[in-house]
């Protein structure tokens, strides 16, 4: 169905069953890469008993995908209902009948960044859904977004339609997708997207240039597979999946694609730090990021150290400000809630929302005081993360780059991680990891100089002919890195 406004013949669109919702749906099914959860049947049988359903869960979760086939099964349980899509909820008036049986879909209806809502205008044509669904001939799904159901938790607990809601969180540990079921979406999207699977440890060619021809067949083996079930990406893992097999340029990232930051995510935080320079709002959001990262990822709003502040504002800012009131952090704190950042309920502190964004706001700190970013790297960053100065990017990339005057200080961190009891507890392995690392397989002279000396010092005795004792080659892109025996 198509309404026009007024003389302007602005056109509405309404998703009929028949019409753009069956052609979705139908695009849905057809496309073969959805992987049924817990969480359709659970839906299915809420709304069978109920008028109102709420499916939530974060971006990239599946809920538009999860929202479709709900309407399609639901349809096919009970086909006289008819199915709508509507992406407004001004347009509900022009598609209910008295008699007419309709599941309605409202999806992202109160907005997909910012909370849209008109109070004195919108709460009446909840109304107008309350009394329909009360006559009992319409069933509405509403897709919520989780950071912007915070947001606008006044709306659900002040009107009566809510109360006694049903509700599914896709991304609960209920209804959450399980390894085997993230398996199955992928290898789904293999098959879409002109994938190959291999078995263990062949050789794989997805991060080949030659691939960023669709025709040519990307090849992935059983371990980055198993590696990529693993990960829990940012963006949700159905969309991840979505996005690694569709465009070639984020194939060849790999698995850092899934559990690294992306280049928009490093961007967007980059900005925030630029933009401080002339803007108080984003300059103290950078500054509060900045020192949840540096305090052990934690900020209590009952202790924080405003000295540790003030340095930032000054490293960061060359502001000298010994004024700053506490408040400010945890304003700009609660301003990020469901964007960067998580707030504990239980201890009333706040941490960073992922793995991810912890690794974009580190990375873009390194700019400023790369010294100390680099002695508190971990193994495993400075193993997946870390890369020389004359490092070559792939497009889309983002690492953490070192120049060589800071060579030194990062052989310095590898030696401590190197002695530490997390590195000896799987000896063998942590040395092939390290061996097999990006830095190492780069053969920069210096930096390999550097990282020999600094051994040298810790676990040889001084008349050690060092020169005659280390070599190191590289063949066929492959390193041979002398296996050193720590006593």
């Amino acid at each position: 169905m198509t309404r026009f406004k007024g003389n302007n013949t602005t056109m509405i669109t309404i998703y009929y069953t028949s019409g753009l919702t069956k052609t979705e749906i139908d695009g849905h099914l057809n496309e073969g890469t959805f992987v049924e959860t817990l969480a359709v049947q659970a839906c299915i049988k809420l709304l069978e008993t109920n008028s109102l359903l709420i499916l939530t869960g974060a971006a990239g979760t599946g809920k538009s995908r999860n929202s479709l086939e709900i309407l399609h099964q639901f349809r096919a349980k009970y086909p006289e209902y008819k199915s709508v899509k509507l992406t407004d909820l001004h347009d509900f008036t022009d598609v209910v009948t008295e008699e007419e049986k309709l599941v309605i879909l409202f999806e992202d209806i109160f907005g997909r960044t910012n909370t849209r809502f008109a109070e004195n205008t919108d709460v009446q044509i909840i109304d107008r859904i309350h009394a329909c669904t009360i006559k009992g001939n319409i069933k509405v799904v509403l897709t919520v977004r989780d950071t912007i159901r915070m947001s606008c938790q006044w709306i659900l607990n002040s009107h009566k339609i809510f109360h006694g809601k049903c509700e599914v969180d896709i991304s609960s540990e209920k209804f959450k997708m399980k390894k085997t079921e993230k398996e199955s979406l992928l290898l789904k999207y293999f098959a879409a997207h002109n994938f190959k699977l291999l078995e263990y440890n062949d050789p794989e060619n997805y991060f080949e240039e030659a691939i960023l021809d669709p025709k040519i067949t990307a090849t992935v083996n059983r371990v980055t597979l198993h590696n990529i079930v693993e990960s829990e990406p940012l963006l949700g893992f159905p969309e991840a999946c979505s996005l690694f097999t569709g465009n070639r340029k984020l194939t060849r990232l790999g698995l850092s694609f899934f559990k690294h930051p992306s280049k928009y995510l490093f961007e967007e935080i980059e900005k925030i730090r630029k933009s401080g320079i002339e803007n108080k709002h984003d300059r103290m959001t950078y500054v509060t990021l900045i020192y949840i990262l540096l305090n052990e990822d934690v900020l209590d709003p009952d202790d924080i150290e405003l000295n540790i502040c003030f340095d930032i504002l000054e490293s960061c800012y060359g502001i000298s400000n010994k004024k700053l009131p506490a408040c400010h952090i945890t304003d700009a704190a609660n301003e990020m809630i469901g964007r960067y950042l998580i707030f504990h309920c239980d201890d009333g502190t706040y941490h960073i929302q992922h793995q991810t964004i912890f690794e974009s706001i580190l990375i873009s700190y390194s700019k400023i005081d790369p010294g100390l970013i680099l002695s508190r790297l971990n193994f495993d960053f400075i193993r997946e993360m870390v890369r020389l100065q004359n490092y070559t990017l792939r497009e889309g990339e983002i690492v953490m780059k070192i120049s060589k005057k800071y060579y030194s200080m990062l052989a310095n961190r590898i030696i401590e991680i190197v002695l530490s009891e997390y590195f000896n507890k799987s000896l063998s392995l942590n040395f092939q990891l390290l061996c097999e690392s990006e830095i190492i397989r780069q053969n920069d002279e210096c930096f390999m100089k550097s990282l020999i000396e600094k051994s040298t010092r810790c676990f040889f005795q001084p008349e050690y002919d060092l020169q005659t004792f280390v070599t190191y080659r590289v063949c066929a892109n492959s390193v041979n890195f002398i296996y050193l025996h720590f006593c």
